[in-house]
């Protein structure tokens, strides 16, 4: 399903593809896409570290790269009981 809308996205001239938490996707190693599209592969470190380890040998038919990238936050501060705390929720 998804191998489908990224070939047809390509065909209607789509020159990028952003894979959040990419995991050990293969696409730009097993798809035909065009040689120009750029794929950009985001995940954890210890993820794109091993990735790299075992994609070693292999070479996309596409500008790949990968980049790590954590989602966890440092932890908030204890909310305060008073109703005039300025303690609010943390925003990316």
């Amino acid at each position: 399903m998804f191998d489908q809308f990224i070939a047809e996205q390509c065909q209607q001239g789509v020159d990028m593809v952003v894979n959040l938490a990419a995991g050990l996707d293969t696409r730009p190693y097993r798809m035909a896409l065009p040689p120009a599209l750029e794929w950009v592969e985001v995940d954890l470190p210890g993820i794109v570290s091993y990735k790299e380890e075992i994609l070693a040998s292999e070479k996309p038919d596409v500008r790949s790269r990968n980049a790590s990238a954590s989602i966890y936050l440092t932890p908030l501060p204890a909310a305060s009981s008073s109703p005039n705390s300025d303690v609010g929720p943390q925003r990316l």
